[in-house]
C-alpha cells in the first residue's frame, strides 16, 4: 500500500514538472558524437527519470549540458535571458562575452583608485563589466578601430541612461604606442586577438611582442598585473618568453569560447623598470602595427 501511494504522489509531481529543454556544447575535436545528440540523450534521460516534459521553444528550465576533453559539467540557467549579452547594445563581430569579461576582472581583483586598462577593448564590454563590478577603480579602454570606438560609446551611453555616472572612457590609439605617460596603470586586462575572425596568428607574433613591452612601459613595476585572453597559445608563449625580464607569468585557466579553446594568462610586472635590449628589437622591427 506503501508503494503504490508513492507511485501515485510521483505520477503526480511528474504532470506537474517544468517543461525543459537542453542547451550542449562541446570542446575538443575527438568526439563521436554531435552536441544535438549528446542533448538528446541526456534530454531523454531527464524525461525519464523526472517524468518533465520537453519543450524547445516554450521552455520554463533551460539546462545546460557542457562537454570537455576529459569531463561532463551541467549546470541550471538562473536567468531567462543570457547573462552574456547584459549591458551591450552595439555588437561586434568579436564582442566577448559579458560573463568572460567580469570573470576576467575578477582575476585581476582591482583596488579602490587603481588605474585599469584594456588596450584593445573592442566594444568595450571589459571596462563596462570593470566599472559595474568595481566602481572604485578607474577603467579605460581603447581600440585602434574606429568603429569599434564608436560602438564602445554607444555602449556605454546605453550604460549611462540606466546610472548617473560610470568610472568609465574609452579612446582610439594603437596598442603599441599607447598616449599614456609611463607606469601610470595598475592593471591591464583585455582580450588579445585570436587571428581567427581579425588579423592572422603571423600579424599576432608581432603585435603581442610590441604590446606586452608597452603594457609593460605604463604599467607599475612590482605591483602591476595583467590579466589576457587568447586562443592563439603559440604566439602568446613565444613572445612571454621574450619578454621575462618584464613580466611573470602566473596562473593560467583554460575556457571555452564557443567552440575554441582560450587561455586566460595573469601576469605579473616585474621590478625592472625596462629592458634597453627589448627596447632596440623594437625599434628595429620596422613594423607599426
Amino acid at each position: 500500500m506503501v508503494t503504490e501511494s508513492n507511485d501515485s504522489d510521483r505520477q503526480q509531481i511528474h504532470a506537474s514538472g517544468p517543461k525543459f529543454r537542453i542547451s550542449c556544447s562541446r570542446t575538443g575535436s575527438k568526439h563521436i558524437f554531435g552536441s544535438s545528440e549528446a542533448a538528446r540523450q541526456f534530454g531523454g534521460a531527464v524525461n525519464e527519470i523526472f517524468g518533465w516534459p520537453v519543450d524547445l521553444s516554450n521552455f520554463e528550465l533551460e539546462i545546460l549540458l557542457y562537454i570537455d576533453t576529459e569531463f561532463v559539467y551541467a549546470a541550471v540557467c538562473l536567468t531567462r535571458e543570457p547573462m552574456f549579452k547584459r549591458n551591450l547594445t552595439s555588437f561586434g563581430r568579436t564582442n566577448l562575452r559579458s560573463t568572460i569579461c567580469y570573470n576576467m576582472i575578477r582575476l585581476a581583483a582591482p583596488q579602490p583608485g587603481e588605474v585599469v586598462i584594456d588596450p584593445m577593448c573592442g566594444g568595450a564590454t571589459i571596462p563596462m563589466e570593470g566599472s559595474l563590478t568595481y566602481p572604485k577603480a578607474f577603467h579605460i579602454g581603447g581600440d585602434n578601430y574606429g568603429q569599434a570606438v564608436k560602438r564602445s560609446r554607444d555602449n556605454i551611453d546605453f550604460l549611462l541612461k540606466k546610472k548617473n555616472s560610470m568610472p568609465v572612457d574609452v579612446a582610439q590609439w594603437d596598442s603599441t604606442r599607447l598616449p599614456l605617460r609611463s607606469q601610470c596603470a595598475d592593471v591591464i586586462i583585455s582580450d588579445l586577438p585570436f587571428g581567427k575572425r581579425i588579423g592572422s596568428k603571423g600579424d599576432n607574433r608581432v603585435l603581442y611582442y610590441l604590446s606586452l613591452l608597452e603594457m609593460a612601459r605604463i604599467t607599475k613595476t612590482d605591483t602591476g598585473r595583467a590579466v589576457l585572453l587568447t586562443h592563439d597559445r603559440n604566439s602568446m608563449i613565444m613572445n612571454m618568453k621574450k619578454v621575462h625580464t618584464l613580466w611573470k607569468s602566473g596562473t593560467s585557466r583554460t575556457i571555452n569560447i564557443g567552440g575554441l579553446s582560450a587561455v586566460i594568462y595573469v601576469l605579473r610586472r616585474t621590478a625592472l623598470l625596462s629592458d634597453p635590449n627589448l627596447k632596440s628589437k623594437r625599434k628595429g622591427s620596422g613594423k607599426v602595427l
